[in-house]
């Protein structure tokens, strides 16, 4: 039997993403969709023959058919709506990042604990099968972690490029507007920094420490890391946003008897990413070829299947969020300070 999932907002992501996700995964369906914007949510509930259309988010929540919630707002109502969702009895899974502050994701992490219901963060990117396989093999075959680099450079001519792949999006007079896009320079960090920190702890783990640079130049907001993974592995990041060049976005991983790398395309081309893996002890070069490569599709499916005990959750769980979330303020702050930081030391927001 498929879960019914209520999608909260239809806006961009909901439209790009979401929508498409629950019509084609294979064990779930659409149960609702909810909007204040009346426009939006008509239309789009009609177009993917969602069962049910509200403009209040209380009423979708005391559907009885929606048992899984995709939050799609603005980042500052994350966890507001995430906790509502929880204590309705509803599974979540809440777009990235999972929030703009450390106090309020303290108060989701209290009030999960509380619930018995699942909460997955939207970093897609985990379930590229490409990646997928590159995190294994760095477990499996590429022995100590010694060094890691990884980059993030959006492109200036990127939504010239996606535009040709991407439905149009509906807008509404009526759409709330957030305000957590008003720092351009935070939201840079929370909505692309986000997807980098992610890749460093889904691939290698945590960081233990960090000291950032930036530089504003030319509209280009550049942040340079160095720091240290658990067991002492030097790290190297680049956050660029945004190039005057395609995107650009991937890693490498030096370990002490492997290496892996991978490029990583833009989301909205649903291309998995180019991985190399090298093991010493295997002899071999190993690249892995899938053709299933919507990853909020995949995303959607794991998460169900999760919640019914079918399957592992491999998606970011909430703890993993926080602990991005604290390592994006550590970047903030020694950018800001020039001293190096520990970044589960850190409290505050990112707004």
């Amino acid at each position: 039997m498929k879960m019914g999932v209520g999608i909260l907002g239809c806006g961009p992501i909901a439209q790009m993403a979401h929508l498409q996700a629950v019509s084609k995964a294979a064990n779930a369906y659409l149960a609702a969709v909810c909007d204040r914007a009346t426009d939006l949510a008509e239309h789009l509930g009609a177009y993917y023959s969602a069962k049910q259309i509200y403009y209040d988010y209380e009423k979708m929540l005391a559907d009885p058919n929606v048992d899984l919630v995709i939050i799609a707002v603005a980042d500052e109502y994350h966890v507001k709506n995430a906790i509502s969702a929880i204590k309705a009895g509803k599974h979540v899974l809440v777009e990235k990042p999972i929030g703009i502050s450390t106090l309020e994701v303290e108060q989701l992490q209290v009030d999960l604990v509380r619930s018995n219901c699942t909460l997955q963060v939207g970093h897609m990117k985990r379930f590229d099968p490409a990646l997928v396989f590159a995190h294994r093999f760095i477990r499996e075959e590429i022995g100590e972690v010694v060094a890691m680099k990884a980059w993030y450079c959006d492109s200036v001519i990127r939504y010239d490029m996606t535009d040709s792949v991407l439905p149009r999006i509906l807008s509404s007079g009526e759409a709330e507007q957030g305000r957590s896009d008003q720092n351009k320079k935070n939201y840079f960090l929370r909505a692309h920094g986000s997807h980098l920190v992610d890749m460093v702890q889904y691939m290698v783990g945590p960081i233990i420490d960090l000291k950032a640079s930036f530089i504003e130049r030319s509209e280009i907001n550049n942040w340079f890391v160095q720091g240290h993974l658990q067991g002492g592995a030097n790290l190297q990041l680049d956050l660029t946003i945004a190039i005057q060049e395609d995107w650009s976005e991937g890693f490498i991983v030096y370990g002490s008897k492997g290496t892996v790398s991978a490029k990583i395309y833009n989301p909205w081309y649903h291309k998995t990413a180019e991985v190399f893996c090298y093991s010493l002890r295997s002899k071999g070069r190993f690249q892995p070829v899938d053709n299933k490569s919507n990853c909020f599709q995949l995303q959607l499916e794991n998460v169900v299947s999760s919640i019914r005990n079918e399957t592992q959750q491999i998606g970011t769980d909430l703890d993993e969020a926080m602990i991005g979330l604290k390592t994006l303020l550590a970047i903030k702050q020694s950018a800001e300070t020039g001293t190096t930081l520990n970044p589960v030391e850190m409290t505050g927001d990112l707004l």
